[in-house]
């Protein structure tokens, strides 16, 4: 048996009221879902507040700390501040420049990256990670980043900017001064440019930059000294000089200038160690002056002195990779290996990713037959520069003394792909 629906009789009263009902319940149920709909925005709206005041809390607060020399508390407070508000460009600047002061480079590396994503035109973000860049010895990303710099319009931001090291100076990078336009950084932009070319050994594109940044502020003694470097690496001693003595006239106290216009005006060993006393005996606390007199002293063979003078260039300078490489390749020579292994890894703390300090633990190992280290230390150092030919031959040679045959072959065949001609030898002999 079937219904028909349509012979259903509602009396058109009782019709009327239940629609009434009908219509009065969706009214009720659309305004409960607009009420409830409002209040969880106005829930939504108050969080998002709540956790923009908390993050500027602690962004105030990792600011604090970071000026306060503070720095692990720094980092806690701007972590906090980057999980509330994780586009919070200023949050990762500042984090970079706190990871900085801890030496954790590539800490500051990301974090001034991530503030460039969130806005890549902050001048700021991008000179510093060029200046971090250029710590660690990554000069040709230094350069982009700089020359990037370049093309970016000039702008003013909150962001308190800081001057960076100077070639040849103390890197202290604690200094901040006061609110700029990246207009009067252009002197040094230019001036790293030059240096990390300098870095490179592309002298003659080093000059440029220096003359630039010369032409922009041409009483920056700091800026002519480098370009003396530059002058004197390229071995252009005369116009070295000239930029020294211009160096001088403007800072009479500038101790890399005079080091190195001494070493211009002498012809041997002998008389820029003549010269250095005179330098040293005006400046006693000058940490190069005395590893430049080591260097000659080495040259003459005077190796106690050339420690000697290591050592107080260390004790002054003690956050200097190369004067603990340079003792450690004296002691080396000298036969004194654990004091040469000592120095390695001094300096091996302070800069890990320096392929020359690997190669050398390598070469000192290897001299009292541990063949395992020394192949251990060579391989690290491969990794940080594939293309030197000394490495692979140095652990060629090791494998060698450990009867690895294949392996031997495989780092002297390497060797000579990269142009170490004595490497033939070996191969005529031992890889046919």
């Amino acid at each position: 048996m079937s219904f028909n629906f349509q012979s259903l009789y509602i009396p058109n009263d009782k019709r009327q009221r239940c629609l009434k009902m009908f219509y009065k319940l969706i009214c009720l149920t659309g305004l409960f879902i607009i009420c409830f709909l409002n209040t969880r925005a106005q829930d939504s709206t108050l969080t998002r507040i709540r956790a923009s005041n908390l993050a500027r809390e602690h962004y105030e607060r990792g600011l604090t700390y970071h000026y306060q020399r503070q720095f692990e508390k720094a980092v806690i407070e701007l972590e906090k501040t980057i999980s509330l508000d994780p586009y919070d460009y200023l949050a990762y600047y500042f984090n970079g420049l706190t990871y900085e002061q801890l030496k954790e480079f590539e800490k500051a590396l990301q974090n001034y990256t991530l503030s460039l994503s969130i806005r890549p035109d902050f001048n700021e973000a991008l000179f510093n990670r060029a200046l971090v860049y250029y710590k660690t010895g990554k000069y040709q990303k230094a350069a982009n980043d700089l020359e990037n710099l370049l093309a970016l319009p000039a702008g003013e931001t909150q962001a308190i900017f800081f001057r960076g090291l100077k070639y040849g100076q103390n890197d202290d990078n604690t200094g901040f001064n006061n609110i700029i336009s990246m207009t009067d950084k252009n002197a040094d932009i230019y001036n790293y440019l030059g240096l990390c070319y300098y870095q490179l050994n592309l002298y003659e594109q080093s000059s440029v930059y220096f003359t630039r940044a010369i032409e922009i502020n041409p009483e920056d003694d700091n800026i002519l000294t480098n370009a003396g470097l530059n002058y004197m690496a390229d071995g252009k001693i005369d116009s070295a000089r000239i930029l020294f003595e211009r160096s001088l006239s403007i800072n009479p106290y500038n101790s890399v200038a005079s080091l190195n216009l001494s070493l211009c005006k002498s012809d041997s060993s002998i008389q820029q160690i003549n010269q250095l006393d005179d330098l040293i005996e005006r400046n006693k606390e000058f940490p190069m002056a005395y590893a430049q007199r080591a260097y000659q002293y080495y040259l003459s063979g005077n190796y106690e002195s050339a420690i000697d003078d290591y050592s107080s260039a260390i004790r002054l300078d003690p956050g200097n990779t190369e004067y603990f490489l340079e003792r450690g390749m004296i002691y080396k020579k000298i036969d004194q290996i654990e004091n040469a292994i000592s120095d390695f890894k001094s300096a091996l703390s302070l800069d890990v990713n320096n392929y020359q300090i690997w190669y050398n633990l390598g070469n000192a190992f290897f001299q009292i037959n541990n063949y395992d280290l020394s192949i251990e230390y060579y391989s690290e150092a491969i990794q940080l520069n594939p293309q030197q030919p000394d490495i692979y031959y140095n652990r060629s040679v090791a494998y060698y003394k450990k009867k690895d045959i294949e392996k031997a072959c495989r780092d002297m065949n390497s060797a000579h792909k990269l142009g170490m001609q004595k490497a033939k030898t070996f191969i005529d002999k031992y890889c046919r």
